[in-house]
């Protein structure tokens, strides 16, 4: 017999519920439930997807659940869309792949698939984590030619962030840098979308960049 889409996300919310009761009353017996159910292939994946959107919702994940997701990925392959869900929505997630270093060496891995993931996740947290964001992407670029040119597109990609000296100065760097066909017509996109971002809501505050745009 068919079971009805009510039936499903009756299913997936209560799996949630239970998880996260579990979460705040018994961590031993929720990590081992935790990775029963993500691990385990005979778990319809409407379920695990689920548990795996939720938990890229927690605002302080820890090192233990990080670890049962980490059992999921082949480092070999671009992101399943179980460890996508998980790892790549929230600040807190952001926190953990930085303080391990994992996210740092995610910026330069071979894959294209699995480095767009770490960008797309770094430009999700850089109004929560402005500061942050820019020490991590000023040490992954160097002063290197080719990747300025790449950031600037990436920097162009950006919401709003709540005004940061940081990040803002990471912008005019990068800017002044002059990379690579910044001023040519496929860019012009790009130089539209900086200015939308950086100067057009603070002209005050996006002097600086507009300055570097104009002395370059």
């Amino acid at each position: 017999m068919l079971v009805s889409s009510e039936q499903h996300l009756f299913r997936r919310t209560q799996c949630r519920q239970i998880l996260e009761v579990m979460r705040q009353q018994d961590i031993p017996r929720y990590l081992k439930s935790l990775s029963e159910v993500l691990l385990s292939a005979g778990i319809r994946f409407h379920i695990r997807l689920a548990i795996a959107q939720w938990l890229g919702t927690l605002v302080h994940p820890t090192r233990a659940e990080r670890n049962i997701v980490l059992e999921l990925d082949n480092a070999d392959e671009p992101f399943s869309t179980l460890v996508d869900s998980a790892f790549f929505r929230s600040a807190g997630w952001f926190d953990l792949h930085v303080e391990s270093g994992w996210l740092q060496k995610l910026l330069n891995d071979p894959n294209e698939q699995r480095r767009n993931s770490a960008f797309w996740s770094v430009v999700t947290v850089a109004p929560d984590r402005p500061s942050e964001v820019a020490k991590l992407l000023r040490e992954w670029w160097g002063g290197d030619g080719e990747r300025s040119g790449v950031l600037f597109g990436w920097l162009a990609s950006f919401r709003k962030a709540a005004p940061n000296a940081d990040l803002e100065q990471l912008c005019v760097d990068v800017i002044r840098s002059r990379p690579p066909g910044i001023f040519s017509n496929v860019s012009a996109q790009r130089r539209e979308m900086i200015l939308v971002t950086w100067v057009e809501e603070d002209s005050e505050r996006g002097a600086p960049l507009l300055r570097a745009l104009f002395d370059t």
